[in-house]
């Protein structure tokens, strides 16, 4: 017998030489987004990615970076991305890195819209509604957060690692 299984994705994929500088524009107009949470790590802030990245949002009027993640993104990380978003009301997210990164934004882009701490979703569908708009732009391959409805934290209190997972974890735009 065959079981049934649910395949979620995010809501549009673009993939190809040069997508970012052909469609990130577009997309962030079309989300009428003007200030935005660009989220990083320092690595990346050091190679000219983000400038360039920036760049090609210009005409926007308010861009600002995060970029304190740690290789294994921990829980307090993530309340403090929380904390940040709600205190600037930003509506749009870019997550631009590896898994750490992006999974950082995603629970940040679907909890600061509620109004209870990160913690308080950890698990299995407690996310009750869509958050902040989310493009994810990976610059490594082989997590695929880009594309899944799961983030994985860790919990430096309980030294382990705990998972948060909901549809709306999905990035609006993975390009």
């Amino acid at each position: 017998m065959f079981n049934t299984v649910l395949f979620r994705t995010a809501g549009e994929i673009y993939s190809g030489f040069n997508s970012v500088e052909k469609k990130l524009n577009k997309i962030v107009k079309d989300l009428k987004a003007d200030n935005i949470l660009l989220v990083t790590d320092e690595g990346l802030m050091k190679t000219g990615l983000v400038e360039k990245v920036i760049r090609l949002l210009e005409y926007q009027e308010k861009i600002e970076t995060f970029c304190d993640i740690e290789s294994d993104p921990s829980i307090d990380t993530a309340q403090k991305c929380v904390d940040l978003i709600r205190k600037n009301n930003y509506n749009l997210i870019i997550a631009l890195g590896g898994g750490s990164v992006i999974d950082i934004s995603k629970v940040s882009a679907a909890v600061s819209c509620c109004n209870k701490d990160v913690m308080d979703y950890m698990g299995s569908d407690k996310v009750e509604s869509k958050g902040l708009p989310l493009i994810a732009i990976p610059t490594t391959s082989g997590t695929g957060s880009e594309v899944t409805d799961r983030a994985i934290l860790s919990d430096k209190r309980e030294q382990s690692k705990k998972g948060l997972v909901s549809k709306h974890l999905l990035p609006d735009v993975a390009i």
